[in-house]
């Protein structure tokens, strides 16, 4: 990872060459996407915002050529283009928010908030539920044999725009987390480790969500819901560095943090709501401090 790191700051050619690079491979795995957007943060990080900016637009500019020639502009060029700037730009603004307050809980708080903007900016669209139905048509199709799975995609439409938003804003801190690691591989391998372990979103944040949480339970407004879906990530990586904090002082902390996310997997597979007990980990964090009080007071 350090040499891909070092390739991407290296020089425009080469920093272009990854963002275009991995976007054009998350086509067959879309995980992968989530290096290019790595690659974008550590260029914020490490040179500054203006030559990230730069890069996207480059990036931007062959993905479009390449798109064209792949799919046509009706077969979804211009769509594979703005999910890219949707992804990279707000991404640098983060990386600069990140690059000026040096604590990784300011960014991801960003993205919540921008996360939270984008369903009250979606609330005067009341014809949202039926793009979603139609933009999801190819599924509602193969759902129509089992009367439950109908009735609970029926349920999941109204909330379809919080659910996508909470999945940018998932993304958004996965490339952040990846971009800064980077950076701390080239200037102080070990620094990012320090970092995740020590996130800390603040109490604040936490009350304010537990009330959205708390509200969505009990309104009737699709709103509340969408507000608290897009609230889980932060809280969900906070969760996440809890339990690398709480195991960071074993000397065999290896085998059980590979516990941890075998387990995780099994849960995505099993019964994805599971995951709420890890983001309420992260709250109950922001609130008592569990790592404050619990962590051994002697670290390596």
């Amino acid at each position: 990872m350090r040499k891909i790191a070092a390739f991407v700051i290296s020089g425009y050619p080469q920093a272009l060459a990854a963002v275009t690079g991995f976007t054009l491979l998350s086509a067959l795995l879309p995980v992968i996407g989530l290096l290019g957007g790595g690659c974008i943060t550590l260029i914020a990080l490490k040179l500054d915002w203006r030559r990230a900016c730069s890069v996207i637009a480059g990036a931007c500019a062959v993905l479009a050529a390449v798109s064209l020639l792949a799919v046509g502009w009706q077969g979804g060029a211009p769509v594979i283009v703005t999910t890219s700037l949707l992804q990279w730009l707000p991404l640098t603004g983060f990386a600069w928010i990140l690059r000026r307050h040096h604590a990784l809980a300011w960014p991801l708080t960003a993205a919540l908030a921008v996360g939270a903007a984008g369903v009250l900016a979606a609330l005067p669209f009341a014809e949202l539920d039926d793009w979603w139905r139609e933009a999801l048509r190819d599924y509602t199709v193969l759902l129509a044999a089992d009367e439950r799975l109908t009735a609970a995609f029926d349920a999941i439409v109204p909330v379809m725009t919080g659910i996508a938003l909470s999945s940018l804003v998932m993304v958004w801190s996965l490339m952040l987390l990846l971009g800064r690691w980077w950076q701390s591989l080239l200037d102080a391998p070990g620094r990012f480790r320090d970092e995740f372990t020590a996130l800390q979103i603040g109490g604040g944040i936490a009350i304010l969500s537990l009330a959205v949480f708390a509200v969505s339970t009990q309104a009737e407004s699709a709103v509340w819901r969408q507000l608290a879906i897009v609230a889980m990530p932060p809280f969900l990586l906070q969760g996440v560095a809890v339990v690398h904090g709480l195991l960071a002082n074993l000397e065999q902390r290896r085998m059980p943090l590979a516990a941890f996310y075998t387990v995780l997997a099994v849960v995505t597979v099993i019964e994805p709501r599971l995951w709420l007990l890890v983001v309420l980990i992260g709250l109950v964090e922001s609130l008592f401090g569990l790592r404050r009080r619990f962590a051994p007071a002697n670290k390596d």
